[in-house]
């Protein structure tokens, strides 16, 4: 492989693993933000609210990444299937233009 070629199937493996990835992902931020809610109890002042603020921001950010993390693995889904139709074109393209040569055909 010159590192610009794709296995058919390996992106598709990749989507399952990033899938797969995001379970445990979220349940870290569930549990995180259950800690810190559970902590922040006897917070007050100024500084508690600008943590309470920055932490808010945080997680709003944080809660994309889920959604982030499926899109990617459909995108990794298309790829694959992208290539392996072009690739199926091209063996196709191949076989006729051997064809009428009178060569070999490619299987």
């Amino acid at each position: 492989m010159t590192g610009t070629e794709l296995t058919i199937g390996d992106q598709r493996r990749a989507a399952s693993l990033v899938a797969e990835a995001t379970t445990p992902i979220d349940a870290t931020l569930t549990d995180l933000a259950k800690t810190i809610s559970t902590s922040m109890s006897g917070f007050a002042g100024g500084a508690a609210a600008s943590f309470i603020a920055a932490v808010e921001e945080w997680f709003t950010v944080a809660g994309q990444l889920i959604p982030t993390l499926h899109s990617y693995a459909d995108k990794l889904v298309a790829v694959d299937a992208t290539v392996a139709a072009q690739e199926q074109q091209q063996q196709t393209a191949y076989a006729r233009l051997a064809a009428r040569l009178g060569g070999m055909t490619y299987e």
